[in-house]
């Protein structure tokens, strides 16, 4: 345990622990509030449909992010992953609040999932 003591004392890893565990708990209260939501919107089939979407989408684009991850240069590669994610949790709170009908112009989801 000792070889590893530097590390509890090194700055950069543990600003890199800090913002890694800001970001899971930023992913998770996401993830909480939309399942909160289209429970309510749909019941459980929505949740389920979340919860294949998110699993989905993270199984097509692991393999092209890591195979990016060798080729561009780690600021690049993080911008690009986190705007992006950025925007998307944005239009996805516009769109929970009321106001998904005027960002798309059409109802995001269909009255019952059956």
């Amino acid at each position: 345990m000792r070889q590893f003591m530097w590390l509890a004392r090194s700055r950069p890893i543990l600003l890199l622990l800090l913002a890694w565990g800001i970001s899971y708990a930023g992913d998770m209260a996401a993830y909480t509030v939309a399942s909160v939501y289209l429970y309510r919107a749909g019941g459980a089939g929505y949740v389920g449909l979340l919860g294949l979407e998110w699993a989905l989408s993270a199984a097509l684009l692991v393999p092209l992010v890591s195979s990016w991850s060798d080729r561009v240069r780690r600021e690049r590669l993080l911008t690009a992953t986190l705007i992006p994610r950025a925007l998307l949790l944005g239009a996805a709170g516009a769109a929970m609040s009321g106001h998904g009908q005027a960002i798309t112009g059409m109802r995001l989801l269909p009255d019952r999932l059956e």
